[in-house]
């Protein structure tokens, strides 16, 4: 019935049966090879599309692309360096006022840093002289 359907980059081998909760389970085959059995339900929604190592290199491939030149708040990145011992990306930017730094993509890419510590303080002064009140 399900034998040699697709989902994703799985291929159904067989039926194997149901398991304790009721759950259906079939026996797939990643296009690299690997052979594990899947719950169907997880097949059918889309949660399970490929094997986890398919879906590690899938994930490098995303990381690893170069993103010179993209803009995140005022930093505009000059130049991909290569990851942290923990794996994070390190990046060159440079913020609209000039000034360079070596940072974290991710700490861009989350909002968590948009602009230099220069430009922040004068935003912070331009908010509180709005603030203070007209004698």
């Amino acid at each position: 019935m399900f034998a040699d359907k697709q989902y994703g980059k799985w291929t159904v081998l067989e039926m194997l049966g149901t398991t304790k909760f009721g759950q259906r389970l079939v026996r797939c085959r990643c296009e690299c090879g690997l052979e594990k059995d899947v719950q169907l339900a997880s097949l059918k929604r889309g949660e399970s599309t490929q094997c986890i190592s398919c879906a590690a290199k899938a994930r490098r491939r995303r990381e690893l692309k170069d993103l010179t030149g993209a803009k995140y708040g005022k930093w505009t990145v000059l130049e991909m360096l290569g990851t942290t011992k923990w794996g994070h990306r390190l990046v060159r930017c440079r913020c609209e006022c000039k000034v360079e730094k070596i940072g974290e993509l991710a700490t861009l890419k989350s909002g968590e840093s948009i602009q230099c510590i220069s430009c922040a303080a004068k935003a912070r002064r331009r908010r509180d002289i709005e603030r203070e009140p007209i004698k």
